[in-house]
């Protein structure tokens, strides 16, 4: 489970399964629950989905990075080397959560959202990012880089 393809399907399909809960599960919850008094639903929605869904790329493209220099046969030569990629990449899929959902806030600048829905866009661009980045890379990482996660240290 920790060698290529394998790993980097299984991301993808923990991508898709916690974007099915953050898109249309969360998504539909605000959908019935906002007060919009500039956008429609379906434009809420929409606009909603697109930016989740950018947001469950651009964690998975991190996790795929992390995948592709553990899996050097050099890697395993500089362990320093890697816990530190690793930490830097988990830094930027937080600060892409953080990027979406000020990109959300500001896209529905007009609309007024209590902070409890701030929060969930936060949890959702949180969960497709570096929460999935965490999982995947503790769960499926490659062998070299096996021990340089925090958790494992």
């Amino acid at each position: 489970m920790r060698t290529a393809p394998l790993n980097y399907l299984l991301t993808l399909g923990l991508a898709g399964v916690l974007w099915i809960v953050f898109s249309y599960v969360l998504g539909s919850y605000l959908a019935d629950n906002v007060s919009l008094l500039q956008a429609t639903i379906a434009e809420f929605v929409g606009t909603y989905r697109l930016w989740i869904t950018v947001a469950a790329a651009v964690g998975v493209l991190l996790t795929y990075v992390w995948y592709f220099v553990g899996a050097k046969p050099e890697a395993a030569k500089d362990m320093g080397r890697g816990s530190r990629l690793w930490t830097t990449l988990l830094l930027t899929a937080f600060a892409a959560a953080v990027v979406v959902t000020i990109v959300l806030a500001l896209v529905f600048g007009d609309e007024e959202f209590s902070f409890v829905q701030y929060a969930l866009f936060f949890l959702a661009t949180s969960g497709v990012t570096w929460v999935l980045y965490w999982v995947s890379s503790l769960v499926w990482t490659p062998r070299a880089w096996e021990n340089v996660m925090p958790p494992r240290k």
